[in-house]
This record gives structure tokens, C-alpha cells and sequence, in this order.
């Protein structure tokens, strides 16, 4: 091999690494800006779908007009120690917030309802406190997205939940949970 034919070589071997390079360097801010929107579409999309649910269930919030009540010094404790339990555990953080949205919700079901539903599951209990009027048909539309959210992070496994997605759940589901505290 001569002089000649081993530079042509190395240029037909190296060209397409150089070119990448170079492209890279010269749209960094682009990949970087893009890599940043990107960061949420980790493990089958899962992540993604996490955060357009909560963005969802806060619209509907938003919507129906669930403005936060005042504090309650129950939930701020709560708040509180469910953000501490998110920094261990950002899936335990999120059953946590569920167990105490089923609470609250079966408290009211036990003081609106017949006692003999109670043994309906949350879900029933909920419908019947629409059919009621009780709640907000919109009340029951949240509570299914915020369950959604919650069973495909607990049942589906394998999700790697950040302490600020926990931390988004947790608040969504106080302000949720304020406006419960005030049907009695």
C-alpha cells in the first residue's frame, strides 16, 4: 500500500466520525435543548405518559375549578412527610397519596352513603356519591386518572419514577384531596 492510497483510506474510514463530530459540535445547544425535552421519554415511553397525566388530571382540576382551600394542618404534615417518603422512595410517596385519597374518599362515602355500601369498593362508592350529586361527575373523571397514573406505576413495574414526578403526583393529589376534605 502506498503513501497515497492509505491517506484516501483513512479518509474514507474516519469521514463519517469526523462528520459526526463536527455536526454535533456545531447544533450542541439544539441536541442539548432537544436531549432535555427527551429526558421523559425513558422506558417505553412510560415516562412521558406519567407526566401528560398529571398535566392532565391538573387541567381538570383547573377546569372544575378546584382552587386550593385553605391549609389544613393535617394535610401540610402529610405534604410534608409524603415529599420526605419521595426522596426514599418516589413509589411508596405515590401509594402513599393514593391510600389517602381512598381514605378520604371512603369517609365521605361513610357518612353520605347507606352503611351497608360500604363494603362496595371505592370505585362503586364513588359512583354512587355521583349519582347522588354528591360529587362532581368531573370529581370522578379525576379520581379515574389519578388511579390510572397510580396502578401503572405500582402494577406495571420496572418504571424508574423521579423524586420530582413523585413530588408532582403528591401535589396533585393534595389539591385534590383539599377539595374532598371540604365535602362533608
Amino acid at each position: 500500500m502506498d503513501y497515497l492510497t492509505f491517506i484516501v483510506e483513512m479518509i474514507r474510514i474516519l469521514i463519517w466520525p469526523l462528520m459526526a463530530i463536527i455536526i454535533v459540535l456545531l447544533l450542541r445547544k439544539q441536541i442539548i435543548n432537544l436531549i432535555t425535552d427527551l429526558k421523559h421519554l425513558k422506558y417505553k415511553d412510560f415516562e412521558l405518559e406519567f407526566n401528560k397525566g398529571l398535566q392532565k388530571v391538573n387541567k381538570d382540576i383547573d377546569k372544575v375549578g378546584l382552587t386550593e382551600k385553605e391549609s389544613i394542618w393535617y394535610l401540610d404534615d402529610k405534604l410534608m412527610e409524603l415529599k420526605s417518603i419521595a426522596r426514599k422512595s418516589p413509589i411508596e410517596a405515590i401509594v402513599e397519596a393514593w391510600v389517602l385519597i381512598e381514605n378520604q374518599l371512603r369517609e365521605i362515602a361513610s357518612i353520605k352513603l347507606e352503611k351497608s355500601l360500604n363494603k362496595y369498593s371505592i370505585r362503586n362508592q364513588l359512583e354512587l356519591l355521583v349519582k347522588k350529586n354528591i360529587i362532581p361527575k368531573e370529581i370522578y373523571s379525576i379520581f379515574k386518572e389519578l388511579k390510572t397514573i397510580r396502578n401503572k406505576v405500582v402494577h406495571e413495574g420496572g418504571y424508574n419514577i423521579s423524586i420530582l414526578q413523585a413530588e408532582g403526583y403528591i401535589n396533585t393529589s393534595f389539591r385534590f384531596l383539599s377539595y374532598l376534605k371540604d365535602i362533608k
